[in-house]
């Protein structure tokens, strides 16, 4: 084959390549923001769209990390099992770094989820303070009744734990 020709399709495969990619990370992007449309109202739908993500391993970081938030979410909602999710320990510290308060927040409180289905009420609470302590950079409405829930339905069970009867 003449240099000329060899040129040509590689070029031809390097543009395709290209489209492929661009057009794949567009639709990523695209399932995770239905996702987070309607995670809150309808959790299942949202876990059968994140299912549609076949190798989240090869997400960039932000992607991954959202996809990973928003699947613990789902699950979560769904009443799934996510005692095995701690993956989102991480993905916590990433958005902590990245100062995302929002997404930090939001991986804070769903640690302390995780914590919470492992029964260990220590770290529980210690995540929970993390996603008050997030909480407090945003000033949001939305943040503030996470923190809510945290607190009641961490509170009764902290009262029989005489290990934490200083936060009476």
């Amino acid at each position: 084959m003449s240099k000329p020709y060899l040129f040509f399709y590689c070029s031809v495969i390097l543009v395709s390549l290209t489209f492929y990619s661009c057009s794949k990370q567009k639709g990523v992007r695209d399932v995770l923001v239905n996702a987070e449309n309607i995670v809150e109202q309808q959790p299942d739908s949202a876990l059968q769209l994140l299912n549609t993500i076949l190798f989240p391993e090869d997400l960039n970081k932000s992607q991954f990390n959202k996809y990973n938030l928003l699947l613990l979410q789902a699950k979560d909602k769904s009443d799934k099992d996510i005692t095995s999710d701690t993956i989102i320990f991480a993905v916590k510290n990433y958005y902590i770094r990245k100062k995302d308060y929002p997404n930090a927040a939001m991986a804070a409180f769903y640690c302390g989820r995780v914590w919470h289905e492992r029964n260990n009420m220590e770290e529980t609470v210690k995540a929970y303070m993390e996603a008050d302590i997030q909480c407090d950079e945003i000033k949001a409405v939305f943040f503030r009744n996470i923190k809510r829930y945290a607190v009641t339905s961490v509170y009764p069970i902290l009262i029989e734990d005489k290990k934490f009867m200083y936060l009476q």
